[in-house]
Order: C-alpha cells, then sequence, then structure tokens
C-alpha cells in the first residue's frame, strides 16, 4: 500500500459515498474553530477506486465537513493506492483502533467489517476472539434505552449485555434495569437478577399418584409435550383436585 500526500479539490471527492465510514458522523464547532483558525494540521485520507474516478474519503468525514463548512475548496490529503479490501483495513485502524470510541461506535465498526468479509475473516482481520466478536454483534441488538444510558456513559458494555439477557426474564421495567445497573457492578448486577428470574421460575408442586399412596415433588417446566407425558400431568392433577376436594 502506497501513499501520497497532495491537495485535493473537494469536488472531485464524493463526499456522499461512506462506505469506509465507521463512526457515527457529528457536527464538530471546536474543529471547525481550529481549522478556521490554524489551518487543516492532519490531512485525511482519500482513495480512488479506478482512473479518473472521484475520491473517497477513508478517514477524515468530520475534517472535510468542516473545510466544507468553511467554504475552503481544497483539502489536504494522503491519497493511498490499494485495493478496495486493503483501504477497507486502513478505515478500520483509522477509525475504530486508534480513535477512543464507545462501545457503540466500535460495535457498528466492527458489524460494517463482518457484513463485508464475514465473521471468521472479521476476527482475523480485527485480532478479537470469536467471543468478543459476538458480545458486540449483540450488543446491537440491546433494547433502545438500554444503548442510550450506555451512549451517556452512565452504565459499562458489560452491564447493557447482562440487562439484554436477563431482560425478557426478570419482569421489571428496562428502565428500572438501568437504575439497578447504575448502582451496581457488573457482577453484583447479574447476581441480582439471576436471584430474580430463579424466584420467578416455576414452584414445585405435589403430584399425587392414582392410588393416593404417595407424594412427590415434580416441575412442571420439565414436562415434554408428549401425549404420554400430558397424560400423566392430567391424571396427578385429577387426583390432586379429588385428594384437595376431599
Amino acid at each position: 500500500m502506497s501513499a501520497m500526500s497532495e491537495s485535493v479539490a473537494i469536488s472531485d471527492i464524493d463526499v456522499a459515498d461512506v462506505r469506509f465510514q465507521f463512526r457515527f458522523q457529528t457536527q464538530s464547532e471546536d474543529l471547525r474553530s481550529s481549522i478556521a483558525e490554524n489551518g487543516q494540521l492532519n490531512p485525511i485520507t482519500l482513495w480512488r477506486p479506478r482512473k479518473n474516478a472521484r475520491y473517497l474519503i477513508v478517514d477524515g468525514f468530520r475534517r472535510t465537513d468542516a473545510c466544507i463548512a468553511l467554504g475552503l475548496e481544497t483539502v489536504d490529503a494522503n491519497v493511498i493506492r490499494c485495493t478496495e479490501d486493503q483501504a477497507y483495513g486502513r478505515a478500520y485502524v483509522e477509525n475504530v483502533v486508534r480513535k477512543n470510541l464507545t462501545p457503540l461506535e466500535k460495535a457498528t465498526g466492527i458489524c460494517a467489517v463482518i457484513d463485508r468479509v464475514g465473521k471468521k475473516r472479521a476476527a482475523e482481520q480485527i485480532k478479537i476472539s470469536s467471543k468478543q466478536l459476538n458480545r458486540y454483534i449483540e450488543l446491537l441488538e440491546a433494547p433502545s434505552l438500554t444503548k442510550r444510558a450506555l451512549g451517556k456513559g452512565t452504565i459499562s458494555m458489560a452491564h447493557a449485555l447482562i440487562i439484554s439477557e436477563y431482560l425478557p426474564s426478570v419482569r421489571m421495567p428496562e428502565a428500572d434495569l438501568i437504575r439497578l445497573a447504575e448502582l451496581n457492578s457488573a457482577a453484583e448486577l447479574r447476581k441480582l437478577l439471576k436471584k430474580k428470574r430463579n424466584n420467578g421460575r416455576p414452584k414445585k408442586f405435589t403430584r399425587i399418584d392414582d392410588e393416593m399412596l404417595r407424594m412427590y415433588p415434580f416441575r412442571f417446566n420439565r414436562v415434554t409435550a408428549s401425549k404420554e407425558d400430558r397424560q400423566k400431568v392430567s391424571r396427578a392433577l385429577r387426583a390432586a383436585l379429588k385428594f384437595v376436594e376431599g
């Protein structure tokens, strides 16, 4: 991969093509003011898919937007010459590895890599385990309030994943789970929710056989859907009703 620094006309850049964008795009008044006062200190990175085609931004979307807002006609850029896959790898390094991103931004970037090269190659390129890769995928599927709290920094990625795991089974509003997460470590939160989930499981019932000679416990949630088991449960319930009603 080779690169050459040059001044590029903004009109020659396809700013609408964001295939290499990993971060959530936000406006920055500070960046705009810095470029206005000091000029563009750091060049952006551009890639050209073919000869005479317009350039695509690999790194530097916000800097380009700031230059456009200031009415500048050119931008300082490092133009890389490589394949599209290599450009994609460069974009990931520049925008995810070297930047202080939020967990959600990292998850978005990682999933963009997965969409392009698949999970196995993504794990190899990003150099993380398959388990960690799956954690980032699960993070993007977290409930909306949980992702909002994570974005604000009031809970951690571990908190968010625990809330996603236990929300369907603990019968608590999502907002209450978030407040609980804010007050406890991830390990403490998991312990609390595991206890609450176990307390909400079906209780033991007493099964009485047809002869009503003995009693022993069983759990309804372990009964299979077979016809024979349904008949056994039916007989046990009828015997129990007969015993209760006298």
